[in-house]
This record gives structure tokens, sequence and C-alpha cells, in this order.
């Protein structure tokens, strides 16, 4: 007797890099995006206050609107958008900020980027993606 088995295929790659990857392809024509550490901790920073306030531990509502708080830091930038998802996967949350970028990330006026994955499955079952376009 053979018993075979199929497995999907595993992905060792860090799931914040997998949604860099799916932001730069959906740039159409645009030049590449340049991925910037703190965007990166802005990106951070947004899915940290969506735990806190989802896990009802926050002292406010996370931020929606990415410029304000660039500023706050000194991070010159003349626009800036925060795509952000909630899911009960990891593919299903860098595809739903991936679906709510779909206007913004092909504007070539958007320079820079950074992204962050917060994986919170095993805990609470839910995984957040996080990514600030910023551009002049």
């Amino acid at each position: 007797m053979v018993v075979t088995t199929s497995l999907a295929p595993l992905s060792l790659a860090d799931p914040t890099d997998n949604l860099r990857t799916k932001v730069e392809a959906a740039r159409g024509g645009c030049p590449p995006l340049r991925q910037d550490p703190i965007l990166d901790n802005v990106a951070r920073r947004a899915d940290n206050e969506t735990r806190a306030y989802t896990e009802h531990t926050a002292r406010f509502e996370p931020f929606e609107d990415a410029l304000p708080v660039l500023h706050e830091i000194g991070y010159k930038a003349g626009k800036a958008k925060l795509l952000a998802a909630y899911a009960h996967d990891v593919p299903t949350a860098i595809h739903g900020a991936i679906l709510f970028g779909w206007e913004a990330i092909p504007d070539c006026t958007y320079t820079s980027f950074g992204a962050d994955i917060l994986d919170n499955t095993k805990s609470a079952g839910y995984v957040l993606a996080a990514v600030i376009l910023a551009g002049t």
C-alpha cells in the first residue's frame, strides 16, 4: 500500500518581506519605493496601537492619518498614507493591505515606504498588516 500526501509549499520568508514584495509588485510603472526603517517603525506603531485597541488596553484610538505622526517625529513628507488590514491569517492580511492601497500604491509621488506584520494568531486569532507610504 502506498500513501501519498500533498502539502502546500511552506513559505519560510518573513511575512513582512512578503508584504513588501506585494507592495512593490503593485507599483505598476512607477519606480521602486525606497524601504525606510523609520517608516517601518511607524507601521509597527500602527499595528501595536491597533492591537492595543482591539484588546481593549489602549488609552486612545489608533491613528488613521500617517502624515501628522510623521511630522510629529520630524520626518519630512508632503504626503503619507496608512494602509492597514486585519485578518485571521497572514496571506489574507497582506491581501487586505494591498487591496486597501489599490489607488495609493501605484501613485508615483510616493517614494518611500515601511511595512509591518503583527501575527497574533496563536494568542488571539488575528493578524495585523500595516504599510506606510510617504512622498514629497
